[in-house]
């Protein structure tokens, strides 16, 4: 009986004992690669990264490698590979826990073509010096979608007249006393939509003037032509309406007599208008008209001059600039691109008149082209500076991939800039140094921001001669309050500041002066000696009275003394 117990016990304890490798199977370690599928162009050069992290109940990690393999069945398309980094160094992973990330980087060859590629990566573990690691490889995969290159989209921007309307010719003429001389114009609709241009002339000689509708567009004022117009058709985008000046010169007129006529038309939907000018003169000779060119041209320009209440294109709006840009987007291809938007984005100032967005084109096809209008006011400027409008063009191609072009243009300040140069020089002039070199200052930084050199330049000079001047005066007043030591080195500042700008007579004044400081043969200047004077007169000192309240305690101290 004993025995049948001992041996169904040591049955029982190897059971027990007994390993169940289905449950104890190692696990092989976590490998994760990403991303795990990209889409890439031929000639694009790309990394991803591989982890590898020992897991709970995994085994060991000693003398691991992570590669692409190469030699892989499932690989496709490696061919049209370069491997730039493709192998991890040794490694081991004893913790659970513990993960190493590797770093891969291939290039794809200019004539790859389009079509899938599958990279495998193989992570391999060997036992050496590990007698507690089980060998292992693992798999994994990243798939390539190799495209053609995506679109080829360039954006354009620039400036443009910023008013719908246009008045032409500007012309030249040569009149007789008593006669009605005729100039022919063209008033034209440049906007987006239908608009109605009122007309107004002016003469600077106060002549009589009428305009008449030049029904047959000849350019000429016929006899059945006599509707007199203060104000065209409704126009439609790009239709013009033909219209005589006629200027009736007096018979008083003397020869040579000149006089400017404006014709002005002013649209009746928005703050906007644009003239022409008819310069005539007075002759006894034959009379000829010699017009301009009868062409609408756009202000076309990366630059241009804002100043709030100033006139801009023949367009006179106090504290409201009307802006025009134009942005031209193409799409040269070979594959379309959708959801294409511009969106303005002033860097140093606010624009309120404008939008922020701008809509180009749900889809664009190869080869296509689009403009688009930005077209609002500015209502407020900042004081100082070269403000740069950002103009991006945001779209998203055929693949899927969001594109950004930019194209910025430049708001040049230069006649505010001489506008502060103007003023600094007039305070420079009066003697009010602050504000003198404040206004110079100001302009200094616009003339910068706009790279105008020869104005930085003569700049920078008065603000020299003003220090200079600051220099010296404060120099003068040190003077007066006996301190030479501080007032001599403001002097030699000074000095080296009118030397700069070849200013000799201040420069030779000042030389004098500290010439008789440092002991030369004359040493009778006349302000080291009112300045002699004035420190002996100046009394005593604190610390004199201090130093003679201790000499004297001294003497009483050696005569009071009694020998032993």
């Amino acid at each position: 009986m004993k025995y049948r117990i001992c041996i169904i016990f040591l049955i029982l304890m190897l059971s027990w004992s007994m390993p169940s490798y289905q449950q104890e199977q190692p696990r092989k370690p976590a490998m994760t690669v990403s991303p795990s599928h990209m889409i890439v162009h031929p000639g694009d050069t790309v990394s991803f990264t591989v982890n590898v992290e020992r897991t709970q109940g995994g085994t060991t990690v000693c003398e691991g490698t992570v590669y692409l393999d190469l030699s892989h069945p499932s690989a496709r398309g490696l061919e049209y590979i370069t491997f730039l980094q493709w192998q991890s160094d040794k490694f081991s992973l004893h913790e659970v826990g513990e993960a190493r990330q590797f770093e891969f980087i291939i290039r794809f060859k200019p004539d790859a073509p389009e079509g899938r590629y599958v990279v495998p990566i193989t992570l391999k573990g060997e036992v050496k010096a590990c007698p507690d690691a089980i060998p292992f490889d693992l798999t994994e995969f990243i798939t390539f979608e190799v495209l053609r290159e995506p679109s080829n989209v360039s954006l354009k921007a620039w400036f443009a007249n910023p008013c719908n309307v246009c008045v032409i010719p500007d012309s030249t003429g040569k009149a007789k006393p008593g006669t009605t001389f005729t100039y022919p114009h063209r008033i034209c609709n440049l906007g987006t939509e239908q608009d109605t241009f009122t007309i107004e002339t002016e003469s600077s000689q106060d002549w009589e003037i009428t305009v008449y509708w030049d029904q047959n567009n000849n350019k000429v004022l016929d006899t059945t032509e006599t509707r007199v117009v203060a104000s065209t058709d409704l126009l439609a985008p790009d239709e013009c309406f033909p219209v005589i000046l006629a200027i009736k010169i007096p018979s008083s007129a003397q020869e040579g007599v000149i006089d400017t006529t404006i014709i002005t038309a002013r649209s009746t939907s928005r703050e906007c208008s644009d003239s022409a000018t008819d310069v005539t003169t007075v002759t006894t000779g034959t009379p000829r008209t010699t017009p301009g060119l009868f062409e609408c041209a756009e202000f076309e320009a990366e630059t241009f001059v804002l100043q709030l209440g100033s006139c801009y294109v023949n367009n006179c709006v106090p504290y409201k600039i009307p802006v025009l840009m134009r942005a031209q987007v193409t799409n040269h291809g070979p594959t379309e691109i959708s959801n294409a938007k511009i969106v303005v984005e002033p860097e140093k100032f606010t624009i309120d008149g404008l939008l922020p967005q701008y809509y180009v084109a749900d889809k664009m096809v190869a080869e296509e082209s689009r403009t688009v209008d930005i077209e609002g006011y500015f209502t407020s400027l900042p004081p100082l500076g070269s403000y740069v409008v950002a103009v991006t063009l945001y779209y998203i191609d055929h693949y899927g991939d969001e594109q950004k072009l930019q194209e910025q243009l430049l708001v040049k300040m230069e006649d505010t800039a001489k506008n502060y140069f103007d003023q600094g020089e007039g305070a420079y002039k009066s003697g009010d140094f602050d504000t003198a070199i404040t206004m110079f200052q100001q302009a200094k930084e616009m003339y910068l921001s706009s790279n105008f050199d020869a104005m930085v330049t003569e700049t920078n000079r008065y603000i020299k001669l003003i220090k200079a001047s600051q220099y010296f005066d404060e120099a003068m007043n040190l003077l007066q309050e006996g301190n030479v030591e501080e007032a001599f080195a403001l002097l030699k500042l000074a000095k080296g500041l009118y030397e700069e700008l070849e200013e000799l007579r201040m420069a030779a004044l000042i030389k004098k002066i500290l010439s008789e400081d440092e002991g030369g043969e004359s040493g009778t200047g006349t302000i080291p000696r009112i300045i002699s004077k004035q420190a002996v007169a100046g009394g005593l000192t604190w610390i004199d009275i201090f130093l003679m309240v201790i000499i004297g305690g001294l003497v009483v101290y050696i005569f009071m003394r009694r020998p032993r």
